[in-house]
């Protein structure tokens, strides 16, 4: 459950994070081949998000949790930001909106 979870939002939350991460994103995408040699760091970087949104569709990995209703919504994005807290090792914390954004997506999916 966790690893489908994570892979229910992994690209949007890539994504979410922009330019701060197109540098170690397109090393990545480097490191496995993905992209043509002298292309840009943004360029690759959108290229591995979606060799992950392929290989998640290849999978056939679920791209919302079953019982997900709109009223869990806020609970999730209240949990996500007490999580993160201040100390969390990610690029750059995001908005209350932007991990709204991204959960309502699942809603969608």
């Amino acid at each position: 459950p966790h690893g489908n979870a994570n892979a229910m939002v992994l690209p949007e939350v890539l994504a979410a994070y922009g330019d701060c991460v197109y540098a170690r994103l397109a090393d990545l995408a480097r490191l496995v081949n993905i992209g043509k040699p002298g292309s840009g760091d943004s360029q690759l970087a959108g290229q591995f998000i979606q060799a992950i949104v392929d290989m998640r569709q290849e999978m056939s990995l679920p791209l919302q949790p079953k019982d997900l209703k709109l009223q869990d919504i806020t609970g999730i994005v209240d949990d996500a930001i007490s999580e993160a807290g201040k100390l969390y090792p990610v690029p750059r914390y995001m908005s209350e909106d932007e991990i709204r954004t991204i959960v309502n997506g699942l809603l969608a999916a």
